[in-house]
């Protein structure tokens, strides 16, 4: 892998979301570096020329507006609570199959019926 391919993803792995406006960023992103770049450069020129990737990611944030900026911290908070309700709730439901599963054994011990052979030969 070549310095500019690091470069960039560097950029996508600090993002903490992806959404369609992120993904144009990057995608604006990369064609503007690709067009500055020559073969010669190093992850470290491209730091220089651009920006460390902190800082990238940092500048678009800045100029993303405030409502933007909510709508994805809620999208975060809302996966997170999804997750974990889902999480709870398979608990629930596995310990209830586990219930249903000690009270059928129980049932089926105590009412099993002795099975009396009588030899018919003899």
């Amino acid at each position: 892998m070549n310095s500019k391919e690091q470069y960039i993803r560097d950029i996508k792995y600090i993002f903490p979301l992806r959404d369609k406006k992120v993904k144009r960023f990057i995608r604006q992103f990369s064609k503007s570096v690709e067009e500055s770049a020559n073969g010669t450069m190093t992850y470290e020129d491209y730091v220089n020329q651009f920006g460390s990737p902190n800082e990238v990611v940092a500048s678009f944030y800045y100029e993303s507006n405030y409502d933007y900026l909510y709508k994805q911290m809620n999208r975060k908070k809302v996966l997170a609570l999804s997750f974990g309700i889902m999480a709870i709730l398979l608990i629930l439901i596995g310990a209830k199959f586990q219930d249903m599963k000690w009270d059928y054994q129980v049932y089926y011990n105590d009412n099993i019926v002795p099975h009396i052979y009588i030899d018919q030969e003899g």
